[in-house]
């Protein structure tokens, strides 16, 4: 990699450096949005244009060489196919990360993305609810629900960004939950949870076994991984 830059643009780089030196800087960076919405963002796209300033610093203007350099950078890595974008569904956030070291004399371009993953899942089990579970087996087939065989009927929910619900029906029949048992989930939920429908949010279920009156509730929150990949390394 170190051929691709010249000696005269090392030169360049080297007086950059000072120049941010001056300005009391030995580490500055650029960030490059390098994805919307799950478009393929490819290194073409790049607006160069909107690219002024270090550190989004309006005293800190980026020189029109120092771009030139990037530039050539940015084809070299094309090129050479060591970008890719992320092939995962769901991603918060993925840039191009230019951090420029005055003082090591180093320049780095790194690819950085995150995104949502489930983390592990938990189990919680209720006991003394077995007066609620005849009441409720009672209301149900009041209401013409069929209770199946097994005995088990299921209430997903899921949330995230700040909102969150419940399903709405059972998922082994197509019956609306009982006000009740929709109060006593969400309940659960805010006690044992709190929280489980804010940020990167979470998601599971609850078991109701009407055959021998037991509870259980599976939740699994979700997690930000973050995650970064290499793309050039220059000592200058």
């Amino acid at each position: 990699m170190d051929e691709l830059i010249t000696p005269e643009e090392k030169k360049y780089l080297e007086r950059v450096s000072r120049y941010l030196q001056s300005m009391g800087q030995t580490i500055v960076e650029i960030r490059i949005e390098a994805n919307e919405w799950d478009n393929k963002t490819e290194i073409s796209d790049i607006q160069w244009e909107d690219i002024t300033n270090f550190n989004w610093d309006s005293s800190l203007e980026i020189p029109s060489g120092f771009i030139t350099i990037l530039q050539k950078i940015f084809n070299y890595i094309d090129e050479s196919g060591q970008y890719s974008f992320p092939d995962i569904e769901g991603i918060n956030y993925h840039d191009f990360l230019i951090d420029f070291n005055t003082k090591r004399k180093e320049l780095t371009v790194v690819q950085i993305y995150g995104y949502n993953d489930e983390g592990g899942e938990s189990e919680i089990k209720f006991e003394g609810e077995e007066s609620n579970m005849e009441e409720w087996k009672d209301q149900l087939e009041t209401n013409g629900v069929e209770i199946p065989n097994d005995g088990i009927l299921t209430a997903r929910y899921s949330g995230g960004g700040d909102d969150g619900a419940l399903d709405g029906s059972f998922e082994e029949i197509n019956q609306q939950l009982p006000a009740d048992i929709e109060d006593f989930c969400y309940d659960q939920l805010s006690s044992n949870f709190s929280g489980w429908e804010n940020n990167e949010g979470g998601e599971g279920y609850f078991m109701f076994n009407f055959n021998d009156n037991t509870i259980a509730l599976y939740h699994t929150q979700n997690i930000e991984v973050d995650e970064s990949n290499t793309l050039f390394e220059l000592e200058y």
